[in-house]
């Protein structure tokens, strides 16, 4: 931890809604490194101009910050970061002032900072704290945790009595698996329908493979034919099919910004397909057992099998029959983001509420 940094700042509160990337491993500038400048940091870290320089990583948000530690944004500086020690103490209100404009002020402890001018003519808050070098939280694997999204729930069991493993990305808590409920029917094309029962494909049409790979299975089938995002499903009490959103948010969590989540389209972000597959780090394990397509009305078939992993998000069209999905391919680094024909059969990874 730094010493007391006295210096004007704004509070961002929220949510997890924007991670930022996972600082690389790099023999340059790591968390508490001296610094002059930006260069001498890390990719993904900044050098926060103290009294004694150091490098650190922007937060976006409180829940990037150890426990009790709040997201500030020092006057001058162009990041954020985790400070303690929060404590904020009413300003003079004068008129005249202008957007920007830095002036002294003094806390309660009697110690002084600065303040800066709110732009309407009225000077904001005092703020001390003390910042810290620790960066946002992480497990032993060097993830970041956000909070404890899984609560201790290392695993969750489907209507069948199916067992899942859980992972906790940040500020969510995921399937570790896909969906395996439900019995096995043969492919055939257009052979789900909202009769009562849950029915799966199986990768390549084989019953032996849902046990480890998961079922696939039909937009309206898992979503158990509600078209609300965020339907429980097929999913256990407690959880949900994720939307569109919740998928952006666990990209943004592995680097991805958010420009490049709002795309549509092949490959994007940078690296975040090569996390979310089997050993990349993130430990949502995404396999490859392809998807069944149901062109009408021919040919319909099972595709990518060993390639791509195809994941339906809870999200529907406005365009009747299609829905958001997410694609991870072996010969991608990035991830697709499209809509696709609702009658074809994806995987699924359920998300906790």
């Amino acid at each position: 931890m730094r010493g007391v940094v006295l210096l004007a700042g704004v509070l961002v509160v929220g949510g997890c809604t924007e991670p930022r990337e996972r600082p690389p491993e790099s023999p340059e500038g790591p968390y508490g490194f001296p610094c002059t400048a930006d260069r001498d940091c890390a990719s993904g870290l900044f050098c926060l101009r103290t009294a004694e320089p150091f490098c650190t990583q922007e937060c976006l948000d409180d829940c990037f910050c150890p426990e009790g530690a709040r997201c500030v944004s020092p006057v001058g500086e162009t990041g954020s970061v985790c400070a303690s020690g929060v404590n904020t103490c009413a300003s003079r209100i004068d008129a005249g002032c202008e957007a920007g404009d830095i002036r002294s002020c003094v806390c309660p402890s009697g110690d002084e900072a600065v303040e800066e001018c709110v732009g309407d003519g009225t000077w904001g808050p005092c703020l001390c704290y003390t910042i810290l070098d620790a960066g946002p939280p992480r497990d032993a694997g060097g993830m970041m945790t956000c909070g404890t999204p899984c609560a201790g729930a290392t695993s969750v069991m489907d209507a069948d009595g199916n067992s899942y493993a859980t992972i906790a990305i940040c500020s969510q808590c995921w399937m570790r698996q896909n969906l395996r409920v439900g019995r096995f029917r043969g492919a055939v094309q257009g052979g789900m329908s909202d009769d009562g029962l849950v029915d799966k494909y199986c990768p390549d049409d084989v019953e032996a493979r849902c046990a480890g790979e998961g079922g696939l299975y039909e937009w309206g089938e898992v979503m158990g034919w509600s078209r609300t995002p965020r339907a429980r499903g097929l999913c256990p009490t407690g959880w949900h099919v994720p939307t569109d959103e919740e998928w952006m948010t666990l990209e943004m969590a592995l680097g991805m910004t958010r420009g490049e989540a709002n795309t549509r389209g092949l490959s994007r972000g940078t690296d975040q397909g090569d996390q979310l597959r089997v050993g990349g780090g993130s430990g949502f394990d995404a396999l490859m057992v392809g998807g069944f397509f149901q062109a009408s009305p021919a040919p319909y078939d099972f595709v990518d099998d060993g390639t791509g992993a195809y994941f339906w998000t809870s999200t529907s069209t406005l365009t009747a029959g299609n829905a958001w999905a997410r694609i991870i391919r072996s010969s991608s680094s990035g991830v697709t983001r499209s809509v696709y024909p609702q009658v074809d059969a994806y995987s699924v990874r359920c998300l906790r509420d």
